[in-house]
């Protein structure tokens, strides 16, 4: 499994295998999860990242390059009647590694160390990051700003309407592979153990 992600009602994982699963976010009787859906078409290779985009939708992104969004008709017992694939957004020309939502927008980070803006409601691209000297790990952003982690060690800070690269932190001396972000202050994880306050 290489992402999952969660609301009240359905947990969605992304895996290897190609599979999206919609699990139920109630456990039963064994104190297991019940898997209700599992989706197997759409990706050609591994689904990377998954992120809600609401209650009803959610997007992929995968090793193929592509980035899909989906839609989930629920009965009103918690169980999924079907999974439909809404759209492609095309734009990355390699693995998708990285995924981050907003109501109107989308953030697809990807391999090669480039960021897509997408605007969800016309399905286009609206801006391009660049700067990362590898893979996108981990993306946030927010009116002003668009923050990411690489597998380049780097954090960095984007202008969300220029595209410019404010500043490029460094300190990690491995993978950053977490990040939480508010106008205060910017708290990463990396493979190199450490936890760094910005």
């Amino acid at each position: 499994v290489w992402s999952v992600t969660a609301n009240h009602e359905f947990i969605l994982s992304a895996a290897s295998d190609l599979e999206i699963r919609i699990w139920s976010n109630h456990l039963d009787d064994g104190d297991r999860f019940e898997c209700l859906k599992v989706v197997r078409r759409g990706h050609a290779k591994t689904v990377r990242a998954i992120e809600y985009l609401g209650l009803s939708e959610f997007v992929t992104g995968g090793a193929d390059g592509r980035v899909l969004m989906w839609s989930i008709r629920d009965s009103k017992r918690s169980k999924v009647d079907r999974v439909r694939l809404k759209c492609k957004l095309i734009g990355h020309g390699c693995s998708v590694t990285a995924l981050a939502v907003s109501k109107t927008s989308l953030m697809s980070g990807d391999v090669k160390g480039s960021i897509i803006q997408w605007d969800t409601k016309e399905r286009r691209i609206l801006r391009r990051f660049d700067g990362h000297r590898g893979a996108v790990s981990v993306i946030q952003f927010d009116m002003s700003k668009v923050v990411s982690g690489g597998r380049d060690s780097n954090i960095l800070i984007h202008d969300i309407i220029t595209g410019r690269c404010l500043v490029t932190l460094h300190g990690h001396t491995s993978s950053v592979s977490a990040l939480q972000y508010d106008k205060n202050f910017i708290l990463t994880g990396s493979l190199d153990g450490t936890i760094r306050r910005w």
